[in-house]
């Protein structure tokens, strides 16, 4: 289905910065981990939790998401991943997240992120830590209009629009994004992306539209 709308809420740069931020001050360092992950890479949650530092190649500053749907080994290992596009993809590795991986030790398993005291990581506890811990002590901070869909309505997913949005803002092309996110269709692409109203203000501004005083600008 190709979609019409959308109304996730879309983190901004400033609340990305803040929830990363309390978790680090709240002893949520794992949370804090999975945030930036997402944050970076645009990954939805299932893919993040079953990145292998397998998939990590630090010299080419790459991970490699790989669909392993029709790997005989993977299956048999019960460890087939499948990506929701079918398909195999490529991304580059944000300095920040980099960071992440420099600090995080190899474990047993081979999968790179995890949950509270080392768990395997959960869709769930991942949602739960958020909303309960994170949005609810920091909603005062960016409350919502009644009516609205704000801050408070923030969820995991949002992290995936925030990663889109901010991309494009940043100069990346559609191409770009198709690619990152694992997507074929550019109206996928419109549905994460989402425009901010002062990046609009900045552009409005700085466009030349009229030139009503010619003598001026010449001598100015």
């Amino acid at each position: 289905m190709k979609p019409e709308g959308c109304d996730a809420y879309c983190y901004t740069f400033e609340q990305v910065t803040d929830m990363v931020l309390y978790c680090i001050a709240n002893e949520l360092g794992w949370l804090a981990d999975v945030l930036i992950g997402l944050a970076c890479t645009g990954l939805r949650i299932n893919e993040l939790a079953s990145l292998r530092w397998s998939d990590v190649d630090v010299k080419a500053g790459v991970l490699r998401l790989t669909d392993e749907r029709w790997s005989y080994r993977r299956i048999k290992l019960g460890s087939a991943r499948h990506t929701k596009g079918k398909r195999t993809r490529c991304l580059p590795i944000h300095p920040e997240l980099l960071k992440v991986l420099a600090r995080l030790s190899k474990t047993l398993d081979g999968l790179i992120f995890h949950g509270p005291l080392g768990s395997k990581l959960q869709d769930s506890t991942v949602l739960r830590n958020l909303k309960d811990y994170v949005i609810e002590n920091l909603k005062s901070k960016y409350p919502t209009p009644p009516g609205e869909i704000g801050f408070e309505h923030g969820r995991v997913h949002s992290l995936r629009h925030y990663f889109c949005s901010e991309s494009f803002r940043n100069g990346a092309t559609e191409a770009q994004l198709l690619e990152w996110l694992g997507h074929r269709d550019s109206k996928m692409v419109a549905h994460y992306r989402h425009l901010r109203p002062d990046d609009s203000k900045k552009l409005m501004s700085s466009m030349r539209l009229l030139d009503l005083n010619p003598g001026q600008s010449e001598t100015a």
